[in-house]
């Protein structure tokens, strides 16, 4: 290929594109997947497919993150069911294609913090329009919607105008919360007062948008990600034991005001009087289905701990559960998955798939740490703590959203030291 034509695609057409992937991925996984498609060509039009894949096989860290999809590929291959289990597979492709991209191109600090601003600015705009369209919906048709709660209301809206679950546009808006903390912390000293309070007001509206969808496990992992960090903050700076004590009951005071505002504080109220049983008849929620759906997990894993159920009849097996434990039907009618992706993955391909999923978020985590990669911690963090009660991996926008973050911090870090190779 010409020289001009790689020179192109190199400063012009690849780092347009990254970005085009990072400002859709809160709007429909549509559009996310013809970007990511635009991007593996931009990528193959660079050439040197030899020098990268050289490169890729000297990356012992992305070889385990692609071994993770490479899973996938053989219990897709031995199922029985090829339509369900390669849907699986299309939907975890990001494991594959961002490992592959990411860690052979060339990616600048200066590129990576624009991506960074990008998705700050992306959910921003996706947030407000949520909320600007529901306020103007519930203002509208209100009073035909009396029995609805209003964060319902928010949270069934959200999925329709965006189509994003609440619990993954928390994630999103979160994360892009500790984004803003991390510009505000490296430019403090040379920023203007006016996009200091910019910023400032950009985390005080994530945080609202945040309240109204009221997802519990993202909000715990924030809050004790707060904590971390004043931890963090005291000790380095060796102050004495009354700071600890303070950013204490700052953390403290943090998850009261979460727990009792209105919205949350329902969702909190359920899991405090939900009583921790699989659900019955129509007495269900979110709380106990979960509890039903761990039962049959572990059930299902009694006789199939070492390789793991059909990936694709795992779905049929787990309802076939719920239906001979007499669980509520809306389990079934739902086809309601593990809602833990470390079952999910056990459950998929046995002890050897949840050790490698383990093994991608606990060998970043020591990186992160040894390299004081705060925002990569956090990020890290964000979704293991999320696993515990979802299956982040089984949608796209759960895949695409750590393979591509995952990628760049552990491949394009930006603090330069030295990476797993």
């Amino acid at each position: 290929m010409q020289p001009q034509v790689i020179n192109v695609v190199n400063q012009h057409l690849f780092p347009f594109l990254l970005l085009a992937v990072t400002f859709s991925l809160p709007y429909h996984p549509h559009i996310t997947s013809i970007l990511i498609i635009l991007l593996g060509l931009a990528w193959l039009l660079e050439g040197k497919l030899i020098a990268k894949l050289k490169t890729l096989f000297n990356n012992k860290l992305a070889l385990l993150f692609i071994s993770f999809y490479m899973l996938y590929v053989l219990a897709a291959l031995l199922s029985e069911d090829k339509s369900i289990s390669f849907y699986i597979i299309e939907i975890k492709l990001s494991f594959f294609v961002f490992p592959l991209i990411i860690s052979t191109s060339s990616i600048s600090k200066s590129l990576l913090e624009k991506v960074l601003a990008t998705f700050v600015g992306t959910c921003f705009l996706a947030s407000l329009a949520s909320v600007l369209f529901v306020f103007q919906l519930h203002r509208n048709y209100g009073h035909e919607l009396s029995s609805i709660r209003f964060d319902s209301f928010v949270r069934e809206n959200i999925i329709e105008l965006l189509k994003i679950h609440p619990t993954y546009f928390s994630i999103y808006l979160l994360f892009s919360i500790i984004i803003v903390c991390y510009f505000l912390k490296k430019n403090w000293n040379n920023s203007g007062n006016a996009k200091k309070i910019i910023l400032i007001l950009i985390i005080v509206h994530f945080i609202f948008v945040n309240i109204l969808l009221s997802a519990r496990m993202p909000l715990m992992a924030f809050v004790l990600l707060v904590g971390f960090a004043c931890i963090k903050y005291v000790l380095s700076r060796k102050r004495n034991i009354v700071l600890i004590g303070v950013s204490g009951v700052l953390i403290l005071c943090l998850s009261l005001y979460f727990y009792d505002y209105p919205f949350i504080n329902k969702r909190f109220i359920e899991l405090k009087e939900t009583s921790w049983q699989a659900p019955k008849g129509n007495n269900y929620n979110s709380t106990n289905v979960r509890i039903g759906e761990m039962i049959c997990s572990f059930e299902l894993l009694k006789n199939n701990w070492l390789f793991g159920v059909d990936l694709g009849e795992m779905q049929k097996k787990l309802n076939m559960c719920y239906t001979s434990q007499n669980f509520s039907q809306i389990m079934v009618e739902e086809n309601l998955n593990p809602h833990n992706q470390y079952l999910q993955t056990w459950l998929e391909l046995g002890i050897f798939g949840l050790i490698v999923l383990i093994a991608i978020l606990v060998i970043p985590t020591f990186i992160a740490v040894r390299e004081n990669h705060l925002l990569y911690f956090s990020f890290i963090f964000l979704i293991s703590f999320c696993c515990i009660t979802e299956s982040i991996f089984s949608v796209q926008k759960g895949t695409v959203f750590y393979s591509f973050f995952n990628s760049l911090f552990a491949f394009h870090p930006l603090i330069t030291k030295s990476k797993l190779k």
